[in-house]
């Protein structure tokens, strides 16, 4: 079985056996709405039904208690995704 989730960073770049923190906002742009993450949500429960690969489960993904949200001013630097292309042949 392949695993769901792991690090994407490199594990040669850990020091005194974590990553180092970086000062960054980021955006998931896949869980911007409550339907991306419902769907995001659905999505993992299906493909981990056991919760083999993250014992709490995935609803956390769509909980609202203690949700902060604001406003991103529009002058902010932002690139959207690229268009998607054909699947990767292996």
């Amino acid at each position: 079985m392949q695993r769901l989730h792991c690090y994407w960073a490199p594990l040669n770049s850990r020091k005194n056996g974590d990553f180092p923190q970086a000062d960054l906002m980021l955006y998931h742009l896949r869980m911007l709405t409550p339907e991306d993450r419902a769907a995001r949500q659905a999505r993992y429960e299906s493909l981990d039904p056991g919760k083999d690969f993250q014992s709490i489960g995935y609803g956390y993904m769509t909980q609202t208690e203690g949700l902060h949200l604001e406003r991103i001013a529009p002058e902010r630097e932002y690139r959207p995704l690229p268009e998607p292309g054909p699947p990767l042949s292996r």
